[in-house]
């Protein structure tokens, strides 16, 4: 009445009714004017947001908890916004302990992404969207030079329209699992080069039975080559092709394989 015009109050104003409930409410004042532009009194609009206002409390209780989470995840969680521009607009902490690299670097600038992953998977920057659900392998580079393998899981975020605008995922740190199978991998290999140049027929079954290995030995005294046994549990019938020939087999049973 004042100042003659429209005015808000105060935010989060509540009503307390007889029964001393509260009722949150948005407000306004406005005044009322005779013809002649003299301020009689005001009007009051109170309306009801006690809902809308549980429902904020309720979704910055929910952002809190997501926050609390993501602050505390070994793997690193974010969320890159794709449209007006791409940018990152969450990373978690947990990025400088697996790449070395601090949030404030990555929001920033975009580009020190292209300094991380090895340009043997630069093409995952260009199709990391196009197959959603699948995980994505590929080396990084930490901040320090050292190798690392990760993991990476995109969820794709749309508007109301069904447009790409933001995509939200998850990297996790493999390199201890890569190193893993790799000295599996190594330690196969050794095992299957030994296998092929023992001058002994030899051939190793894995326990469903299936061969594995099948030595040179072996293809030369079976008339059988490894591409055809390998994979298979039809050792027994390579033995007895000739049925009024059969094979003596000595068997060398070790563990699982013979």
């Amino acid at each position: 009445m004042t100042e003659g015009k429209l005015v808000g109050l105060a935010n989060h104003t509540a009503l307390i009714a007889k029964n001393g409930t509260e009722r949150s409410i948005s407000d306004s004042a406005s005044p009322i004017v005779d013809a002649a532009g003299k301020i009689l009194g005001a009007v009051l609009v109170f309306r009801d947001v006690t809902d809308a206002r549980q429902r904020e409390e309720e979704l910055r209780r929910s952002e809190e908890q997501f926050r609390f989470l993501a602050e505390n995840a070994q793997d690193i969680i974010y969320r890159i916004q794709i449209h007006p521009e791409p940018k990152f607009k969450y990373v978690s902490p947990a990025v400088t302990r697996i790449t070395g690299y601090e949030p404030k670097e990555l929001y920033k600038n975009q580009e020190v992404i292209y300094r991380i992953i090895h340009p043997d998977n630069q093409n995952v920057l260009d199709d990391r969207y196009a197959e959603f659900g699948m995980p994505i392998i590929a080396k990084w580079f930490h901040k320090d030079g050292h190798l690392i393998w990760t993991e990476q899981h995109n969820t794709p975020i749309f508007d109301d329209s069904g447009q790409l605008i933001a995509v939200e995922g998850i990297v996790r740190d493999i390199t201890e699992r890569k190193m893993v199978e790799e000295k599996a991998r190594t330690a196969d290999k050794r095992f299957r080069d030994i296998v092929e140049f023992l001058p002994d027929a030899t051939f190793v079954i894995d326990k469903d039975k299936k061969v594995i290995a099948w030595n040179k030995a072996m293809e030369e005294m079976t008339n059988t080559t490894k591409d055809k046994i390998i994979g298979t549990s039809n050792y027994n019938k390579v033995f007895y092709l000739n049925e009024d020939h059969p094979m003596l087999i000595d068997y060398i049973v070790t563990e699982n394989n013979i």
